[in-house]
């Protein structure tokens, strides 16, 4: 991995991204049910949009491959997620009508996230080498998912789901801003980049 340009670095950009992906997860229901007061039903059709979002967000991705330069959809898709979950923890509990289709918003980009990073691996890694690169992605997602997972489910009901929604989110523009300025993330998703001789 490390003779292929920024992958390392995407590897950790992952890993930041599903720790601060991770509580948001959990807490849609509680969202839903405590912030907002909704019925099941209510957070019922949130999944539902959120499910309808990535398969939005697969067929734009499908469709027209994201920027040219690879690197700009995945921080855009990190950077909508981030807002999308910031305005969700904004959100009085009144408005459980603006959070349908943030939450819409946010399933979007998680396709945009993830199908690009998997492009660029697929892209630059030899076919020989892929089974093991992927196992390692893998890997890592699965420390980081627990990880950020632990604190709010210990402290959610003491701080709230939204103000995790606010943090996450806050997380995640911060991790899509210095995927922005690192250069090794920036070339990596250049089209025409490769393996570094």
């Amino acid at each position: 991995i490390r003779g292929y340009r920024g992958l390392l670095a995407l590897l950790w950009c992952g890993f930041v991204f599903a720790f601060a992906f991770s509580p948001l997860a959990a807490l849609f229901p509680i969202m839903t049910l405590g912030h907002f007061g909704g019925s099941t039903g209510d957070a019922a059709l949130v999944e539902i949009l959120f499910s309808a979002g990535m398969l939005a967000g697969s067929g734009i991705l499908a469709v027209t491959g994201g920027f040219r330069n690879r690197s700009f959809t995945m921080v855009a898709a990190i950077a909508g997620f981030g807002i999308a979950a910031i305005v969700s923890g904004s959100l009085g509990p009144s408005l459980f009508a603006a959070f349908l289709p943030v939450s819409f918003l946010m399933g979007a980009c998680s396709p945009l996230y993830a199908g690009t990073q998997t492009a660029l691996m697929q892209e630059q890694i030899p076919p020989e080498y892929l089974g093991r690169v992927f196992g390692l992605y893998g890997t890592i997602m699965a420390w980081a998912m627990p990880m950020g997972l632990a604190a709010p489910s210990v402290f959610a009901d003491l701080l709230g789901a939204p103000l995790w929604f606010v943090g996450s989110g806050a997380t995640m523009v911060l991790l899509a801003m210095a995927m922005l300025l690192a250069p090794s993330v920036r070339n990596v998703g250049k089209r025409d980049t490769g393996r570094i001789q």
